[in-house]
């Protein structure tokens, strides 16, 4: 059973009398993301719980995004007829992601009103958004937005990268394809683009994690900032201009610090720095957040060190004693202290993309208390919003919950390599769903991205054949086709699901036509051009060439003739021998085709 969670009535209601009559009914809560505008429906991180309200009841908590609400609400009036409030949007949402994870099964969603009273909300108020050009989804206006730069020509995007304390799990690289896509779509339009990614190498977590080890901090964050680099490579992710560490930008946010309690938007206390967030008058511009709804912790931040409010954030903590022993502290007027999350990731996108930048790049679980605090740490000193776009990627779900190493459903890159799939099916798996979509993993899902690039290698050595003359076909309306569809789709919010639908209608009509009778050298060079130009953003297309040694052929001719004779099981074996050589062997009416891929087998 679904429902929203509003007063949460009707969830705690359901889910206490299913446990009480002993029957085995799931009961699931639609929660949305702080700063939503979804009526009717709570945020438990930024409001009050209801007193009736245990989390432990529910089965597991789905959070709905404002804009697939408002979708969904009005489709169901559109095509179904069903008039309902924004909060049965949501609703239907979480049914529906819970429905693609489930084989089998019943599944109950509650809509708890009609929608006569939201007619005067954003929830009937069709804005018109640009169907044309560039454009993407803003979290910090909650709209798609057309896309211009703050110089003609050049982009800035600061992307947040690992903590290094341990190798990260596929939800940390799910944002980081979201920015390679990003990043390679802008310069495929001609676009110069500077892009930073930050090391987290200077936090709780990583002091932690190196006393647990028994290791020098740096020492660890090291190793693991090679393991993420390694990845990063099997990924095909393009590097970062810049890779700035925390701890090399200490004197950066000292500097930051100084700055802020000057200007009386920080104090000290006990040793430890805070931000004043009742001194910048529109904190929670990009969550929405509205302070005086906000519980106290939400900030995340609830350290023990004193402080004049719990939603004040921590600038520089007081250094512990087992770091002072340990000389993991910078030393200021304040005291031994180490530098909070926050201001780290604000003073190196200060300093490598200056005041103001286009671009910044995330999941969504960081947009509140880390994005908005960034924002507020520069935008008290400059004044300014520091990024113009805010993209951010929903999260990879695993078991039903966020991934995650404490709920123990992580999975690591080397785990997925040690099981038999490619960096390549890995990184087409975690690009083919839309960035602002949950990523459901399962095996599963691994197996239908291998195979859908399996489909895609067969084309391509289809493509690889010697050029056999001029075909009726329309291949370069085709091509064309294939290059406006493609950007079409990528331009509207990097919809890469219309991008792929493109370029596999693309190979489905081509397919038959090279099968059967082939292409003219002219435009078999075209379709390989075209297919270039796509892959600069996909990084995922392999060209192939044909194996033509008198060796290969003379195998060729050797199961040429066992299926001849009809025997078979000679003609596979020898079919076999070629492919543990690293070989593609096709059968086509126009003969067999031996290839390998320009990068490997």
């Amino acid at each position: 059973v679904v429902a929203g969670m509003g007063t949460t009535g009707t969830l705690m209601g359901l889910a206490r009398f299913f446990k009480d009559q002993g029957r085995d009914v799931k009961v699931v809560g639609v929660e949305p993301y702080p700063g939503h505008q979804i009526q009717g429906l709570k945020n438990m991180k930024e409001s009050y719980p209801p007193g009736i309200f245990d989390k432990k009841l529910l089965h597991r908590i789905i959070n709905a995004p404002d804009e697939e609400a408002f979708a969904l609400t009005r489709r169901l009036a559109r095509e179904e007829g069903i008039f309902v409030g924004m909060s049965s949007g949501a609703a239907l949402y979480g049914a529906l992601e819970l429905a693609k994870e489930l084989e089998e099964g019943l599944i109950v969603v509650i809509f708890p009103d009609g929608g006569e009273r939201y007619l005067s909300t954003p929830l009937w108020d069709f804005e018109d958004v640009p169907s044309k050009g560039l454009r993407f989804t803003n979290t910090l206006t909650r709209k798609t937005e057309p896309f211009r730069p703050l110089k003609e020509g050049h982009v800035g995007i600061y992307t947040c990268g690992p903590t290094v304390h341990r190798r990260p799990h596929l939800g940390l690289y799910r944002r980081m394809i979201t920015a390679d896509l990003l990043k390679r779509y802008l310069r495929f339009k001609g676009y110069e683009v500077k892009h930073v990614v930050n090391l987290t190498d200077f936090d709780d977590k990583t002091i932690e994690a190196a006393f647990g080890a028994g290791k020098e901090l740096k020492e660890l964050t090291e190793e693991v900032a090679s393991a993420f680099f390694a990845d990063l490579k099997a990924l095909n992710i393009l590097p970062a201009d810049h890779f700035p560490r925390a701890s090399a930008h200490v004197e950066e946010m000292i500097t930051l610090a100084r700055q802020l309690l000057k200007r009386g938007f920080a104090y000290v206390r006990h040793g430890s720095v805070y931000f004043d967030v009742s001194k910048l008058e529109d904190y929670g511009l990009l969550s929405k957040t509205d302070l005086a709804k906000l519980k106290a912790g939400a900030t995340v931040d609830l350290e023990d060190y004193e402080k004049d409010d719990p939603l004040d954030f921590t600038l520089f903590k007081r250094a512990t004693l087992k770091e002072l022993k340990a000389g993991l502290y910078v030393e200021t007027e304040w005291g031994k202290v180490r530098p909070g999350w926050h201001i780290q990731c604000a003073a190196m996108a200060l300093k490598y993309l200056g005041e103001e930048f286009d671009i910044h790049t995330s999941g969504t679980d960081l947009i509140f208390p880390h994005h908005e605090d960034e924002i507020a740490i520069l935008k008290a000193l400059t004044g300014k919003i520091m990024a113009r776009f805010w993209l951010h990627s929903a999260l990879v779900v695993a078991q039903g919950k966020k991934m995650s190493f404490s709920a123990g459903n992580a999975v690591t890159l080397p785990e997925l390599l040690a099981k038999g799939f490619s960096g390549r099916e890995i990184r087409y798996f975690l690009l083919r769903t839309h960035y602002r979509k949950p990523l459901a993993f399962s095996w599963e899902a691994l197996e239908d991205a291998a195979k859908a690039l399996r489909g895609l290698d067969s084309f391509m050595i289809f493509l690889a054949r010697e050029p056999s003359g001029q075909t009726a076909f329309p291949v370069e309306q085709t091509v064309q086709r294939l290059l406006a569809e493609f950007e079409t789709a990528l331009d509207d919010d990097l919809n890469i699901s219309g991008a792929l639908a493109a370029l596999f209608e693309f190979t489905n009509r081509l397919e038959p036509v090279l099968a059967r009778e082939g292409l003219s050298e002219d435009q078999t060079a075209r379709v390989k051009e075209a297919l270039r130009k796509v892959d600069q953003v996909l990084g995922l297309i392999r060209f192939a060439t044909l194996a033509q040694t008198e060796a290969i052929q003379a195998i060729l001719a050797q199961r040429e003739e066992a299926r001849r004779k009809g025997d078979f099981q000679k003609a596979d074996r020898l079919r076999e021998k070629l492919q543990k050589d690293g070989f593609w062997v096709i059968d086509t009416p126009r003969g067999t085709v031996v290839a390998r891929f320009e990068n490997g087998a």
